[in-house]
């Protein structure tokens, strides 16, 4: 399991992960990485004063100073590629997706008063404390980010529309799922480039078989059994929405496609859960 990261930070990915032998590579290509390792190494000895600090504070209050304290900042995805992959107006929703220190969550979300609810600090705590590392499964590697979200709880089992408008869906194109209105979605033949699930067979970020041994895990242990455990009646949706096209030749191409497990928060109109990325093979 890799560690949960203070902040989204590509640095620390490249560091903790299978690519820090490359950190010089990754200074020298891109100035940005320079730049953040400078101003670590010049403000090494505060941060450590900051960590000893919080070590004495409440919790709770720590977690809130760290998140929702926090301005927001727009979210850069990144990957083996570099420190920004994906430019913020190809991603496809009707809202800027940003951070809140290490929370992924949308620029219009969490402003008013009805969102600061007791259990939203629940929810901040659990994401935070969730091991989470690279994406388990697609072409390159890239990490997975804790998410949350506004839901509006219209007091019955979600669909498949509540949470495609909870994620500010700007588009889902499939040709196998036409009733948004369903609340389940299951026995998923076929790979589109959006999509939305339920199924732990299925999905792309987690992983789901031991290949050695050729039989399926339990979803129910590890980093996912954690989430499932926390999420309402342990149901959580699968998302895929793929970027803007870019042309290639006559052929219009998708590079990327954003990745969501979610489900609804005990605590509140929330949906918590994880948002990563991978490329995307299909045109």
């Amino acid at each position: 399991m890799g560690k949960t990261f203070d902040r989204l930070s590509f640095v620390e990915w490249v560091e903790n992960g299978s690519l820090k032998n490359e950190l010089a590579f990754y200074a020298e290509k891109f100035p940005q990485v320079r730049r953040e390792l400078d101003e670590r190494k010049a403000n090494e000895s505060l941060r450590n004063s900051r960590r000893a600090l919080a070590a004495t504070l409440k919790p709770s209050w720590v977690d809130f100073m760290t998140t929702f304290g926090r301005p927001f900042e727009m979210m850069f995805f990144f990957d083996v590629a570099g420190p920004n992959v994906i430019r913020q107006g190809d991603l496809p929703f009707s809202d800027q997706l940003d951070t809140r220190g290490p929370i992924v969550t949308f620029e219009y979300s969490f402003r008013t008063e009805q969102s600061w609810d007791p259990g939203l600090m629940l929810d901040v705590r659990f994401l935070r404390q969730l091991k989470l590392s690279d994406r388990a499964y697609g072409r390159g590697a890239s990490p997975v980010h804790p998410f949350m979200c506004e839901l509006k709880d219209p007091g019955r089992p979600l669909t498949v529309r509540d949470i495609l408008t909870a994620l500010h869906a700007s588009q889902f194109n499939s040709r196998w799922i036409k009733d948004l209105d369903v609340t389940r979605v299951e026995n998923l033949a076929h790979h589109e480039p959006d999509e939305i699930h339920n199924e732990f067979a299925f999905q792309t970020i987690f992983q789901n078989k031991d290949e050695k041994k050729d039989v399926w895990l339990d979803e129910m242990l590890g980093t996912l059994g954690n989430l499932k455990r926390s999420v309402v009646d342990g149901k959580l949706w699968y998302v895929v929405l793929r970027t803007s096209p870019e042309r290639f030749g006559p052929m219009l191409r998708y590079p990327y496609i954003i990745l969501f497990a979610v489900g609804k928060s005990p605590n509140g109109d929330r949906l918590i859960g994880v948002v990563s990325h991978q490329i995307y093979g299909g045109f």
